[in-house]
């Protein structure tokens, strides 16, 4: 039992936190309306979302973003660096630093490794043995109960309060790293407020956003003067609103 705990609490390896979410990365592709067909948007979102992780406090890994066919506003952060943002949410957008904003809240759950500590915990819990490549191999069992359980948390249930807050916080930070107005991400959540109706998921796994637009307004307050630079608003709608390329 002992051995077991102490298996349980060792870190989990990125070879293993890129299986589990790569595995994870799957169900949120066939749950959430597959892949978006318009090529040049999902160029954009990888493009705004490298740029984002260029400065996170998790750069040296690989990042995978893609945009799900879902008409709901939603967006997810699996372990291993693969982040989804649906169709949905990508039109409620007003501009590139809200995009950005989005994007460092998830890419923040990735470098802050929220999602391994909920399995580490899980692991403590069931008394299972350390999470290695060898041991998922030859555990299938264990390995989809590591993901039955990641994707009830990320999809269904959501991740602690607390975990989310210091996504909003962290990401903001990111996204303000690179140049963006640090504003991005309070402004869609202020709109959102007015409208969590139209994003049930996301109202069910994040807390709301009322709470979270005055969280995140001290936090700008407190920490970034000015708040930043460019919305890049032009930008995102040759992007994303506009049929003709952006020349």
């Amino acid at each position: 039992a002992s051995d077991n705990l102490t298996n349980a609490m060792k870190p989990i390896g990125f070879e293993e936190e890129k299986s589990i979410g790569g595995a994870v990365a799957l169900v949120a592709v066939s749950r959430f309306g597959g892949l978006d067909p318009d090529v040049r948007l999902q160029q954009y979102v990888t493009m705004v979302g490298t740029g984002v992780a260029q400065y996170s406090d998790r750069a040296a890994i690989p990042y995978h973003f893609a945009v799900l066919g879902s008409k709901e506003p939603n967006a997810f952060a699996c372990p291993g660096g693969y982040i989804f943002v649906t169709r949905g949410l990508v039109d409620a957008l007003n501009d590139e630093a809200e995009l950005a904003g989005i994007l460092g809240h998830e890419i923040a759950h990735v470098s802050e490794k929220h999602a391994l500590k909920l399995i580490r915990k899980m692991k403590m819990l069931g008394g299972t043995a350390e999470v290695t490549a060898a041991y998922l191999d030859t555990n299938p069992d264990a390995f989809d109960k590591i993901i039955d359980e990641t994707v009830k948390s990320l999809f269904e249930k959501g991740l602690d309060k607390d975990k989310e807050l210091d996504a909003d916080r962290i990401g903001v930070d990111y996204a303000h790293r690179v140049g963006y107005d640090a504003n991005g991400l309070k402004d869609f959540l202020a709109r959102l407020a007015s409208h969590e109706s139209d994003a049930k998921t996301m109202k069910s796994t994040h807390p709301a956003a009322k709470e979270r637009v005055g969280l995140l307004t001290k936090t700008i307050e407190k920490n970034f003067h000015p708040p930043g630079g460019p919305r890049l608003s032009n930008r995102y709608k040759a992007w994303v609103k506009d049929p003709a390329p952006p020349g």
